[in-house]
């Protein structure tokens, strides 16, 4: 497998990651429509759900690689990830 080969597989598991991974959030977020994420994590991890939420990859992408954790537990110890 060349580097362009890798380069392209590698592309394609990290879109398949970020379908996941906001799937993930948005269900998590949204079970029964009672759940309202301020009031269980923080603005930073908020601000990213909602972009993930409007589908917006660039801005969600930019949030994930400027630092904002995934792994953090909000109240009640449920993280973003928690379906």
């Amino acid at each position: 497998m060349d580097v362009k080969e890798k380069l392209l597989t590698n592309l394609k598991c990290f879109n398949r990651f970020l379908l996941i991974l906001s799937l993930c959030l948005t269900s998590a977020c949204s079970f029964g429509g009672k759940v309202k994420k301020n009031n269980y994590f923080d603005s930073n991890m908020t601000l990213l759900l909602n972009e993930i939420e409007k589908g917006d990859k660039f801005t969600s992408e930019q949030l994930i690689k400027n630092g904002f954790n995934l792994n953090s537990y909000g109240k009640e110890g449920i993280t973003p990830l928690f379906s």
